[in-house]
């Protein structure tokens, strides 16, 4: 649980791609609780595989009226090896290619956040402040997804409300419309879904009972 006070936002599918990357070099009891965190409770490496390459191949394509680009990749540390079934793997079911890099050198910094601004164009430019020299390896998912809400907010229906986190109580421009969504409240948290484009995809916001 998220203790810092501090609202964040998260892939599901980014968790799914690098969980499963690092699956495919896991044995014995790290496979089997990575395969049960994700989802997977039975059909080993192969399934989960071919699950995150169909999700690759097809999500896309899945609205016409979202965009979505997905890039993986594995930076090496230079001198480091990786076995020849997990690198070939990687290419066919995540399309990452591993590319052997000097954890040491300074310009490493600047071509794996490189590689971060340009797939998520533009709009993450700074993924790590910094590489460390005894990693073996670092796995990167970039997801880029640009769409309309399914029914769109009105601008001049935006109004400041107030808002109050743990600490903070501030003033903030709200969104407001009609229309019927999923809701959902307990005692832990309420949430409302919101869908995209033709429905296929949705936010969930979620926001804690305190």
């Amino acid at each position: 649980m998220d203790r810092s006070g501090k609202s964040f936002i998260y892939s599901p599918l980014s968790i799914t791609f690098v969980l499963g990357m690092v699956n495919d070099a896991a044995v014995g009891e790290t496979e089997k609780e990575l395969e049960q965190t994700l989802g997977f409770h039975e059909g080993g490496i192969q399934a989960v595989n071919e699950y995150c390459k169909k999700l690759i191949d097809g999500l896309p394509k899945v609205d016409n009226k979202v965009t979505l680009n997905i890039a993986n990749a594995i930076f090496l540390n230079k001198g480091c090896t990786l076995k020849p079934q997990f690198t070939q793997d990687m290419q066919t079911y995540y399309d990452a290619k591993a590319e052997a890099l000097d954890f040491k050198a300074a310009e490493t910094l600047d071509h794996i956040n490189g590689w971060c601004n340009e797939k998520s164009n533009g709009m993450i430019p700074t993924i790590l402040d910094g590489v460390d020299p005894s990693m073996v390896s670092y796995l990167l998912n970039a997801i880029y997804f640009k769409a309309d809400w399914a029914s769109k907010f009105d601008q001049k229906n935006s109004k400041e409300e107030s808002f109050t986190t743990e600490n903070v109580k501030t003033n903030i421009p709200m969104m407001h419309q009609n229309v019927l969504i999923q809701y959902i409240n307990n005692s832990m948290f309420s949430t409302v879904k919101i869908p995209y484009g033709n429905g296929m995809w949705n936010m969930m916001v979620m926001l804690p009972e305190e």
